[in-house]
């Protein structure tokens, strides 16, 4: 799996400032010690996945397919403790240890920003696509993917549909999965029930900027096709919930975050100019991480069924991938507070949150 650079921004960012208006909650205490180390995983395997350890023994062992009429389906996850426990560091101390203790590297030679800012995320896709240690997560997604196309579009395309095409070609498939998944019916949505709710999270805040974003918005097909029951099923994971609810909570700041490449965002034309091809680049490095770990998640849902899809998932490494988002989008906050005008401040900085439940976000409303 490819590493993704954390260390891209050229500013080392001091700890981020506590942004106003949010309040401790069971889904913020669980980040918190997700992003502290204390968070533990729930796996049943060995290596981290969803499927029992007999299957890989199988299939080293030269044994192939499983026998006829075997299921290898991994038991039941075990029901989840709301009482996550004690906050052992906060993370805005987290974020300051990081920081502090990140090993200096090159950084990127800045490039010229050739393209519009909305191809950043055709950018980002493509660079997952053509890198061997990512193609095959690339492929396995497009092929779930492409399962959720509306029957016209199948059937022009019987197969793979989202291999071989154009960006554009690929983009306006994949946007019309997103449109399908606005329309999917989930049943009347509980309280408790944190899959459907960060479902439904995230497809308000897509369906926002679809018309102005269509490439962004094309880019979360997988997860918005995805239903409560099988987003249920990779949740319990700790890792994966944490990144999730970090960044399905920011859906609408990555959307928005292009702003920081137009110059009348910064405070400084001089700086602006000295720095934008730097900084496109380190945008694009933070949009890959999000869509890697987006077709970990859609991959690791069909991986419970599914032992191809299984053994693309990079499980030993999903813990490093979210501290890595963690820790980009907060110099990319920097980067904001620092340079850009306070306009765009404002606009942009409210966005940066983690997902609440709604019952926590009616509760914060009344205080």
């Amino acid at each position: 799996m490819s590493t993704v650079a954390a260390e891209q921004f050229q500013h080392q960012a001091p700890p981020p400032e506590p942004y106003q208006g949010r309040r401790s909650s069971v889904i913020g205490k669980f980040v918190d010690r997700f992003r502290s180390g204390s968070g533990g995983l729930k796996a049943t395997n060995s290596r981290g996945g969803l499927l029992p350890d007999d299957y890989y023994e199988n299939k080293d062992s030269g044994g192939g397919d499983a026998p006829a009429g075997e299921d290898h389906v991994p038991p039941p996850a075990a029901a989840r403790n709301r009482k996550r426990g004690s906050i052992t560091m906060s993370a805005s101390a987290l974020s300051a240890k990081m920081r502090g203790g990140r090993k200096e590297v090159a950084t990127v030679d800045p490039t010229p920003a050739e393209s519009a800012p909305s191809d950043l995320w055709t950018e980002s896709y493509n660079a997952l696509r053509d890198d061997e240690t990512s193609s095959s997560l690339t492929l396995a997604y497009e092929s779930i993917v492409s399962k959720q196309l509306p029957k016209l579009l199948k059937q022009d395309r019987r197969d793979k549909p989202l291999r071989g095409c154009s960006d554009e070609e690929r983009a306006d498939l994949m946007l019309a999965v997103t449109r399908g998944s606005m329309s999917n019916k989930q049943g009347e949505q509980s309280e408790d029930d944190e899959a459907q709710a960060m479902l439904a999270s995230c497809r308000e805040a897509i369906a926002g900027l679809m018309s102005a974003q269509p490439n962004y918005a094309a880019a979360w097909a997988g997860f918005c096709s995805l239903t409560p029951e099988l987003l249920q099923t990779v949740i319990e994971r700790n890792d994966l919930r944490a990144g999730l609810v970090h960044i399905i909570g920011r859906v609408s700041w990555y959307g928005q975050l292009e702003q920081v490449l137009d110059s009348n965002s910064w405070t400084d034309e001089g700086v602006f100019r000295e720095q934008q091809g730097s900084i496109r680049a380190n945008l694009s490095h933070l949009y890959r991480a999000v869509l890697e770990l987006e077709m970990n998640c859609v991959c690791a849902t069909a991986g419970v069924s599914d032992p191809d899809m299984d053994s693309v998932v990079a499980w030993d490494e999903l813990n490093v991938m979210v501290r890595r988002i963690m820790q980009a989008d907060d110099e990319a906050v920097f980067v904001v507070r620092q340079h850009c005008t306070a306009e765009v401040q404002d606009k942009l900085l409210p966005l940066v949150t983690d997902f609440r439940m709604p019952s926590e976000e009616d509760d914060e409303a009344r205080d």
